[in-house]
């Protein structure tokens, strides 16, 4: 009685196991910049003041389980390269998330310090099919 016990009690534990080491719960993926016909949005001024921080907010859309992440910012002579990511479920681990299209923002501040303009490419996907894209943005950078 007690092995048939302790072999119903291995079998739960294992059955109810926690695989995260082996199988990520959540996936990060490319934002989605453009959603069927929901257009693209990135938030930046047209002129900024040398020295002080650019702010830049890029815009995805996403289903109830996506969350914004990180987003990564790159700065390479004249240009910004600024690529917002999106948290969502691993396909192997479902869920149950509503049919809602929610907006999300991904805000970041960069300096930039030379005078002149300055081209910010923000880097995601378009959906559906996930295709890559990208929108430009030119800012003026003044004394």
């Amino acid at each position: 009685m007690r092995a048939t016990l302790l072999a119903i009690s291995v079998v739960g534990i294992v059955a109810c196991a926690d695989d995260a080491g082996i199988v990520p719960r959540t996936v990060l993926r490319p934002a989605a910049l453009v959603m069927d016909s929901a257009g693209a949005a990135v938030i930046a001024p047209d002129t900024v003041r040398l020295g002080l921080p650019i702010p830049l907010v890029a815009r995805s859309y996403g289903g109830g389980c996506s969350l914004a992440d990180e987003t990564g910012v790159q700065v390479t002579g004249a240009r910004i390269d600024v690529r917002p990511t999106v948290s969502e479920p691993h396909p192997a681990f479902p869920v149950a998330c509503d049919a809602m299209l929610r907006i999300l923002d991904h805000p970041v501040s960069v300096t930039y310090n030379r005078v002149g303009p300055v081209t910010v490419v923000v880097h995601g996907r378009r959906e559906p099919g996930g295709a890559a894209m990208s929108i430009t943005r030119t800012i003026e950078v003044v004394r």
